[in-house]
């Protein structure tokens, strides 16, 4: 069955009311429980610890609680501080509940004012406590404590002491239409929270000597602790560095041996190949002067001019380093004239001045190759047997 329009619309009105009215309680939970944290919180300063200004402040950005809402709360729950009934309604009921009766409860009659705040509602108790102030005024009905003004003189009124008139007018004037009684309680309030102000002030000092004390007692015991651990660490520093000293030199001792120990063995090393070297020099010698009895030129130092001719016409007159277009200057032989004694055409290259100079200073890579594979070294092998031979060579011409 389809429901009408309107019927509707009612609906999702009455849902929107019913969550309204759910967190509006909700709400009105959260706040009364925010005022009954409110002495501690003025007690202890944990607005000023936090941040904030003043209560005032704190409250309203905290909680939307406004200026008059904490100073209700704050009055209410200090009259109630002492009288636990109606303690206990506050915390069921909120603040509000007991505002009416906390000027008037004691601890005498709480139990009776107790029970007219839960069986009433706020309007009737205020009310009620009016009406009750008005029988307690009629006359037979009032007492001491509830009468100001008892007797007028001429310049003086008597209320328990003498007081001059002109004060007896200025309270006349702050009474107003006001019952003797209220301006009494609101003078009895001021004088609690000046007196309370007091307190706190002369607690906060006393607090504030006493972590001033503590600071400095804590300042000099860290002093004393600092410098009993920096002598420790400077003694731990001067062991360690002592130990690394130590370990340092036995290093270094250890590194010198080594190297001492290594170079010995490497002389060795290298007067054993300059010996292998010269065996394989001598026996070569020996083989290929017995080999190349027969060719070409054998034994003589200048080269035959026909494997002149045949060397120069294959590069052209050039120089056959790779890349160089140099008129050739010498003809090089590869495997050394003064070692085999003979001119082999196909070791014999053509060079000019500055690649024949480097070839005999050890500084040609891959000479034994075809001169195509050939590149200059950064250092010569002094292991190389051409290299000995050369610097013979050139020692022998110097002598």
């Amino acid at each position: 069955m389809k429901i009408p329009e309107n019927q509707q619309k009612n609906i999702k009105n009455k849902n929107i009311h019913e969550k309204f009215v759910q967190y509006g309680k909700t709400v009105k939970e959260w706040m009364r429980k925010c005022a009954l944290l409110l002495p501690e919180i003025e007690k202890r300063r944990i607005w000023k610890k936090e941040g904030f200004s003043s209560i005032y402040e704190y409250s309203a950005k905290l909680a939307g609680m406004s200026r008059y809402q904490v100073n209700e709360a704050l009055r209410v729950l200090r009259k109630t501080e002492d009288k636990p009934e109606l303690r206990k309604i506050v915390e069921e009921k909120g603040v509000n509940s007991v505002k009416p009766v906390a000027a008037i409860a004691t601890s005498e009659n709480e139990k009776f004012w107790a029970e007219k705040v839960r069986k009433m509602s706020k309007n009737t108790l205020e009310v009620y406590v009016k009406e009750f102030k008005k029988q307690q005024e009629l006359p037979g009905k009032s007492s001491g404590r509830d009468e100001f003004f008892r007797e007028k003189e001429e310049n003086k009124v008597i209320v328990n002491m003498l007081i001059p008139k002109h004060l007896a007018d200025q309270l006349q004037k702050l009474k107003g239409k006001n019952e003797w009684k209220d301006l009494m309680q609101e003078f009895l309030e001021l004088r609690e929270e000046k007196l309370r102000r007091r307190y706190l002030k002369e607690n906060r000092k006393r607090e504030k000597e006493k972590k001033e004390k503590g600071i400095k007692e804590n300042k000099k015991n860290k002093e004393i602790k600092e410098k009993k651990e920096n002598k420790e660490n400077k003694e731990i520093k001067e062991k360690k560095e002592e130990e690394v000293k130590e370990k340092g030199i036995k290093e270094i001792n250890e590194i010198k041996e080594k190297i001492e120990i290594k170079g010995i063995k490497e002389k060795k090393e290298g007067d054993k190949r300059v010996d292998t070297i010269k065996k394989i020099e001598k026996k070569a010698l020996k083989k290929e002067k017995n080999r190349t009895q027969n060719l070409f030129g054998a034994g003589s130092r200048a080269i035959p001019t026909n494997i002149k001719k045949y060397i120069v016409s294959t590069t052209s007159q050039t120089c056959a380093f790779p890349g160089c277009r140099k008129q050739y200057a010498h003809l090089h032989h590869v495997r050394r004239f003064a070692l085999y004694r003979y001119h082999d055409p196909y070791q014999i290259v053509p060079l000019c001045k500055e690649h024949h100079m480097l070839t005999h200073l050890g500084l040609v890579e891959n000479e034994d190759r075809l001169p195509r594979f050939w590149k200059i070294r950064e250092d010569t092998d002094k292991y190389d047997y051409k290299r000995v031979i050369d610097e013979r060579v050139a020692d022998f011409r110097g002598g």
